[in-house]
This record gives C-alpha cells, structure tokens and sequence, in this order.
C-alpha cells in the first residue's frame, strides 16, 4: 500500500521537559538541560472509522507505537532536513471508552528559529498534525478478506463479494489497515485532511526520494508482485496517477484472466505461397503515440461497455518488419490472415490484433468497432452485426474526441493497469 497521511486534533497529553529529560537526552548527542527543551503531546491516530471509510486496527496501532519512537516532527509532510522541528520521544496507547488512541510526546530546542513554532503552539494556533506511514495491506471489515480494487465497479472489494460502503449484517463495511510497514514523519499543519480524522493518500515524493532510494522501493514492489514491471507504469506510480495498490489488483485480476493468445489464434506458414507474408511483433517496437492512443481508445470502450481485460496484439508485413529492423528468425510467421485486422477469428473477445503501421485514428477506430463485437460476444446468442459495429465505431469515436486531455490522460493510465505493466 503507498503512503498515507491520517491526521487528527492534537488534544494535549501531559508531557514535561523537566520530567522527561532523560528519555529526550535517548535522541541527543549532548546532554541537554529541561531549559532548552520544550515538549508537547499529541493524538496521533485511533481504530475509528474515517471519512474514507478506513480504520486503523488495534494491533497495527501497537505495532505503530515502537515504529514512531524516534521520528522527526516536521511541518506540511515537507521531507526536508532543514525543515525538521522536533523529535518523537515517547508513545503510548490510551482507551478512551470504545476508543483506542495512539499518543505521542514529542520535543523541539528552544532556539531563535524555533520560538515561533513553540509560541504558536503553546497558543493553541498550531494545534493539528498529521502522521505519515505505510500499511502493507487493507481488509475487509466484514470477515477479514483482503481488499482489492475493482475496476469495472470502481470499488474496493473482498473475494467474497464485499465492498467498501456496502451493509453486512447491519454494519457498513470499511477498511480496516493492517500489519504496518515504517513510519515516516508527525507534521504540524495548519488543517488537518479532515475533521478528527482525515487522509491523503498517494503523495508524491519524487522531488524528495533520490534515485537510489525509488530505485529499491521498485525493487520491493517488483518483488512483492512476482513479475517486472515497465518503466511507464514506475514513472506513473512515481508521479501520482496510479497507485501501487491499483498496480498490485491489476496484476492479480490479469494473472485470473489470462491466456495464451499467439498459439490459439495465429496461424503458422512456412512461406512457401505467394500471398501476402506477416509476422507478429513484439509490443516494444511500437512508437509511443501509437501506443497512447490505443490504450486511451481501449480504456474509453472498456469503461463504456463493462468489458473484461482485453489485450493487444501487433503484426506487420514482413517487409515493414525489415524496415523496423527486426530480427525475423524467431518471429511467428502467418500469410493472408485477415481476420487478423480485428478479434481473431472472432473467437476470443479478449484479444484484439492490430496492424503497424497505421494512423492512429484508423488503429483507434478499429479498437471501437472490436470492442463492439467483444461486448456482443458476451451474449452467445448475438449474431456479429457489422453494420452496428460500424455504427458504435463512428459513434464512440465522435464521443472519444469531445473528452478533455485530462480524461483521455487517465483512460490511458486505467488501462496500462490492466494490462501492459509487465515487462515482456
């Protein structure tokens, strides 16, 4: 799970500098006297039910009490050296009636940069902060099942058929996060995300995270997913417009669905006849352009018509093919195969095979009129209308041109999630 933010209202806990000096001193690297210390305390998070529907369990809050020893307070979750303000000395867990809280004591140096800060504080201006961590994984509230997203109902659901929002048993179901990961950060903001409670989900770090850093955090995902993931889904999780969770429930509901494609549905010839010779090539030779607007067009009808994860595949004369540079030895070979310009055969709707090179607008067309007869071949009593494909194709296509760039910007992101995040 990426990054979250919880914050809540920073009600006062008893915290003295004279007091605890000794567990402050733990952090210092020379003894400091109670004089140059200022300590408050603050709720950091509790097991309630957010606005988000989420909740905090209380075994991750235990867990996240030694995780958020040492940690530096900060101000608006800037990761800054030079923004660092205090320090997390003591945590503790508090029931409050029904509710369980976790609570911290923290310090900061009264120095000249500092007063400020402390007399806001002490004031009750700055009163709010605002936790960062990360929880590795999300469950169902109603039996416990882990919760993925759903694309087609935009809902995090268990296996058994629960969602986020939904009524089991009388209850409304929420997301309960569970077995934390690290702790980041406490922050003094200004507004907390929401009232008592709030999230912000997804920050982007990549102006604060060096290289190195991004590069082991791919290496851990890659790691927890079992595969490679391209580069173009890492630089969208990098910048925010897709989640790691959403990367991670993509590559389960595509490890479900599956199946193998070039030996079902392309036939093979040794190239011996006369007519026109194609092979099939590999996603990695098609240009950027071409692959933005298929994916875009494919997200468009998919989200339009409720379609499963559907696949595309490229071939080429054998003389584009020499053109583009490929090595020809090894790839599948086929001659005059038109039923390849679409659905092969029509006997897979989760397959479309495309022709490159092409314009786009005619390889996005051609996107339009298959997904027609993919969602026609949902019904095995539909007969494959042409004259209706042809409709829905110039229909759906008009539509397509009328959406802003940012809604054709995250078809294209919704759709690389399902498919096309591993490395082939």
């Amino acid at each position: 799970m990426n990054e979250i933010k919880k914050s809540f209202d920073g009600a006062p806990i008893k915290a003295d500098a004279a007091q605890d000096i000794s567990l402050i001193n733990q952090y210092a690297l020379r003894e400091l006297n109670p004089d140059e210390v200022f300590a408050f305390a603050a709720n950091l998070c509790d097991d309630q039910v957010d606005r988000d529907q989420e909740a905090f369990s209380v075994r991750s809050l235990k867990k996240m009490q030694r995780l958020f020893l040492g940690k530096p307070l900060i101000t608006d979750h800037a990761w800054s050296a030079k923004n660092q303000a205090g320090r997390i000395y003591r945590t503790e867990l508090v029931r409050d009636g029904n509710v369980t809280r976790l609570r911290a004591s923290i310090y900061m140096i009264r120095t000249a940069g500092t007063e400020e800060t402390i007399n806001l504080i002490e004031g009750g201006i700055l009163r709010e902060v605002s936790v960062g961590c990360s929880m590795s994984r999300c469950t169902c509230s109603a039996c416990g099942e882990d919760l993925n997203y759903n694309y087609l109902t935009s809902k995090r659901e268990c296996k058994n058929g629960h969602a986020v929002g939904n009524i089991v048993n009388g209850k409304t179901v929420h997301c309960v996060l569970e077995d934390p990961k690290d702790a980041f950060e406490v922050s003094l903001v200004a507004v907390p995300a929401q009232r008592e409670a709030g999230i912000t989900k997804s920050a982007n770090r990549s102006k604060e995270l060096s290289d190195e850093e991004w590069a082991k955090r791919r290496r851990i995902f890659e790691s927890s997913l079992g595969c490679t993931i391209t580069d173009e889904i890492w630089a969208a999780i990098k910048a925010g417009k897709i989640s790691s969770v959403e990367v991670a429930a993509a590559h389960k509901k595509q490890a479900d669905s599956e199946k193998t494609f070039y030996s079902d549905y392309v036939p093979e010839d040794d190239f011996s006849g006369t007519s026109i010779r194609f092979v099939m090539i590999p996603d990695s030779v098609i240009d950027k352009s071409t692959r933005i607007a298929s994916y875009r067009a494919l997200g468009f009808c998919r989200k339009e018509l409720e379609l499963q994860p559907i696949r595309i595949t490229w071939f080429a004369t054998y003389d584009d093919a020499q053109r583009l540079g490929l090595d020809l030895s090894a790839m599948k070979k086929f001659y005059n195969a038109p039923e390849l310009l679409g659905t092969a055969s029509r006997k897979n709707p989760n397959l479309i095979v495309l022709r490159y090179p092409q314009a786009n607008a005619g390889i996005m067309k051609t996107i339009f009129h298959e997904c027609w007869h993919a969602f026609q071949m949902k019904d095995e009593y539909n007969t494959m209308d042409e004259d209706n494909a042809y409709w829905y194709m110039d229909d759906a296509y008009k539509r397509y041109c009328a959406l802003s760039e940012e809604d054709k910007e995250r078809l294209f992101y919704d759709e690389l999630l399902m498919k096309d995040y591993r490395t082939k």
